[in-house]
C-alpha cells in the first residue's frame, strides 16, 4: 500500500463480495453523479 496515491473504499451492506475495478468505478461514478444531482 505504500505505492498507492489514493485509496478509496466502497461501503457495502449484506454479503461482503468484492467487485472488479470496472464495477467499482461504475458505482463510484454513479454515486458522484447522484450527489451532484444529475
Amino acid at each position: 500500500q505504500k505505492h498507492l496515491d489514493l485509496k478509496i473504499t466502497l461501503p457495502m451492506r449484506g454479503a461482503q463480495l468484492s467487485f472488479n475495478v470496472a464495477m467499482a468505478c461504475a458505482i463510484f461514478c454513479h454515486e458522484i453523479a447522484k450527489q451532484r444531482g444529475r
